[in-house]
């Protein structure tokens, strides 16, 4: 019966590890708050789970399509700024745990034409991100030019592991200010390698134990 216990426990730390993988701690990662009306964009200075210096665009199926469900942002939307123009910045802090493996994503694409109607390009000079997550930053690799009306969406991602119960993770537009930047989507942060406690180690030992000590005890044939 402990034998059993001792397996059942097992599995169900195992599960837990899974779900906990799956997590995405990041707030709001795919920016679909707040609602924007399909085929339109709107230019905001708060937005839910961000900290924004000033203000991004939310768009949804207007200059491109998001990399998953509806919205996708960009940063590069400050050009006036009361004539003193500038690229924006946007961050959060995630609770994370000390000596924890994670693993970072963002799926982000130069801008596209405005339509197949207006075919002018947007030099690759005017994208451009920076990234910052815990002790880790770094630009995300450049982009060409892009020729068409549609996002070519490409996915960064890294790993890092904790050394604070909270990480700071930030973007900011990089290239000319000129409210032609990279498009951002589908960020996010999850726990790829948990810190086990020492009950759970405890816990793990003894199952193994059980393991074999049922397998020594099975009757050869």
């Amino acid at each position: 019966m402990k034998n059993k216990q001792y397996l059942c426990a097992l599995l169900v730390a195992g599960a837990s590890g899974a779900a906990l993988a799956q997590t995405n701690l990041v707030a709001n990662g795919g920016f679909e708050s707040p609602t924007v009306a399909n085929n339109s964009y709107g230019t905001f200075q708060t937005i839910s789970g961000w900290t924004l210096n000033s203000e991004i665009e939310i768009r949804d199926n207007r200059v491109g399509t998001a990399a998953e469900g509806k919205n996708f942002a960009e940063l590069d939307t400050d050009v006036a700024n009361n004539g003193n123009g500038k690229n924006n910045t946007i961050s959060q802090t995630i609770a994370t745990v000390v000596g924890a493996t994670y693993t970072f994503s963002f799926q982000y694409s130069n801008r596209p034409f405005e339509s197949v109607a207006n075919p002018v390009s947007v030099p690759a000079s005017s994208s451009g991100l920076h990234y910052v997550i815990g002790d880790l930053n770094g630009d995300a690799p450049a982009m060409a030019t892009i020729t068409d009306d549609k996002n070519h969406w490409t996915t960064f991602t890294t790993t890092f592991v904790a050394t604070s119960t909270s990480t700071l993770l930030s973007f900011a537009a990089l290239g000319t200010v000129d409210g032609f930047g990279s498009s951002l989507d589908d960020v996010r942060v999850v726990m790829t390698s948990p810190v086990p406690e020492p009950e759970s180690y405890a816990l793990m030992l003894a199952g193994l134990g059980a393991v074999a000590f049922v397998a020594r005890r099975r009757p050869r044939r």
